[in-house]
């Protein structure tokens, strides 16, 4: 939405100055939060700079105990028009086998025939 309103330059002022704003806190979910911003706003045209940001997103979310940060900073680059179809298919992958095995998913109950709806998100795996 910020890309729409205020244009590319005025999404990463936003993000730069999130960053910012995390980088004087020092908490790591912050951080990642704010990495991730920078992964949303360069990703469409610097993979470079997307690439750099996910690493940073990975490291804090790491220190935060949060895997969900880095899975949808990986999202957005998988879609980024930077990101060729085998990176996006990489990226997309990644994120999705990173948040069933950190328990994001999990069963409900059996599947049945009738209902293919049993996978539901469990917020006890976040915390």
């Amino acid at each position: 939405m910020l890309d729409i309103v205020h244009g590319v330059d005025g999404a990463l002022g936003y993000a730069r100055r999130a960053l910012s704003d995390a980088e004087a806190t020092g908490n790591a979910i912050q951080l990642a939060h704010g990495y991730a911003g920078m992964v949303a706003v360069v990703s469409d045209y610097d993979r470079a700079a997307a690439m750099g940001s996910l690493t940073k997103v990975r490291r804090c979310g790491a220190i935060a105990n949060d895997r969900s940060i880095a899975d949808n900073a990986a999202l957005w680059l998988a879609h980024a028009q930077v990101a060729g179809p085998v990176d996006a298919l990489t990226f997309a992958r990644n994120a999705l086998v990173s948040a069933v095995s950190g328990g994001y998913f999990e069963r409900s109950s059996a599947p049945s025939a009738e209902d293919t709806s049993t996978v539901s998100i469990s917020r006890s795996a976040r915390s």
